[in-house]
Order: C-alpha cells, then sequence, then structure tokens
C-alpha cells in the first residue's frame, strides 16, 4: 500500500500480523505475562534494531549516532520509518478489533484521510505507552530482555533467528544507554 502522507509503501502483511498479536494479546488477557505476539510489532522491530547495534557498534561512537543513523528515518535498517508506521498502524487496527470497531473505516481513515488530528504512530504513542517516555523506556528495556527472563529468552530467539550477536554481559550494560537513545527519537517522531 501506498502512503501518500509519508510518500512511501507500506507492507500490508506487516500491518496484520501486528493487529493480529495486539487483538490475541489483549483477546487472551497476556496482561503482564510473556506473549510472543508481542513481537509482531514494535518489540521486535527494537530487537532486531539492537541487534543491528551490537553487531554494527564499532562503526560508531555511541547509540545516539546509530539511533539517528537507523531509527524511524528512510534507511535500509530494520527499524525504518515504515516499519515503524506499519507498527503503529497494526497496533490500531489490533486495538480497534479487540473493541469492536470498525478496522477498515480505521485503515482508512489513516491511510486516505487528510482530516487525522494525529499521526498513527502519534496514536501508538499515546495508547501504547501513555504518551510517557518513561512508560517507553520501561516497556523497551522490558522487551528487550530486561527485568524480565521470559522476554529475555524471546528476545534471544529474535536475535538469534535474524542471526544477530546473541545478548551477553556486555551486550546488557549497553540496553540502558540504547533504551535511553530510542525513547529520546521515538518522543521526537510521535511529535510529542
Amino acid at each position: 500500500v501506498y502512503d501518500y502522507k509519508s510518500g512511501t509503501y507500506i507492507d500490508a502483511q506487516h500491518i496484520a500480523a501486528v493487529a493480529t498479536g495486539e487483538y490475541k494479546m489483549r483477546y487472551y488477557s497476556f496482561g503482564q505475562k510473556s506473549y510472543a505476539g508481542e513481537y509482531t510489532g514494535w518489540a521486535g522491530d527494537l530487537v532486531t534494531l539492537f541487534g543491528e547495534y551490537i553487531q554494527k557498534e564499532g562503526s560508531y561512537a555511541s547509540p545516539q549516532r546509530f539511533i539517528e543513523d537507523n531509527f524511524g528515518n528512510f534507511s535500509g535498517s530494520s527499524f525504518k520509518y515504515s516499519d515503524l508506521l506499519e507498527d503503529s498502524l497494526g497496533y490500531l487496527l489490533g486495538k480497534a478489533l479487540y473493541e469492536k470497531s470498525s478496522a477498515v473505516s480505521l485503515m482508512k481513515q489513516y491511510i486516505k484521510s487528510s482530516s487525522v488530528q494525529k499521526s498513527p504512530i502519534a496514536e501508538f504513542y499515546a495508547y501504547c505507552f501513555n504518551g510517557s517516555q518513561e512508560n517507553l523506556k520501561y516497556k523497551s528495556k522490558l522487551m528487550l530482555g530486561g527485568y524480565s527472563t521470559e522476554r529475555r529468552a524471546l528476545a534471544a530467539v529474535i536475535l538469534e533467528m535474524f542471526g544477530y550477536p546473541m545478548l551477553s554481559v556486555q551486550s546488557e550494560l549497553k540496553i540502558d544507554e540504547f533504551v535511553r537513545r530510542f525513547s529520546d527519537r521515538f518522543h521526537l517522531i510521535a511529535g510529542q
């Protein structure tokens, strides 16, 4: 699907996968339990972006520079702007399906309408993280395996699946700074 607002193509299959994961998480009330479906969207992209960083960190002076070059822009990274848009739309569609709203109407509203007050990314940021950068930091660290051995195992599977280095004691020490820089940029992109 071509998104005229951003001037980029977005992947309907990715959106559908994210929406399905979000819907199932809500429907089956996973709550604080680990659920692999959480990684169909932003959390999976975050893990692969972190794997990319660990793989390429020798080429970057800091996580900040890596994030600026590889997150939320039109680069060839694993978490470029179109991925963030797809994750946002998928989240909003999954939420709408769970609330028994019309997913088709919602998609048309975001893709075709120029009267939308907030971008899908801003809406996603508002709903998923309560518009809070602190919540974003917490959830990001959680999805990278901080605070939870179950989620650490899920993150390790994703890293292995995409051929990125496994989490080590050294990479764990880098998570906090990476998450801080990631949340700063996400906050900026969401227009908060």
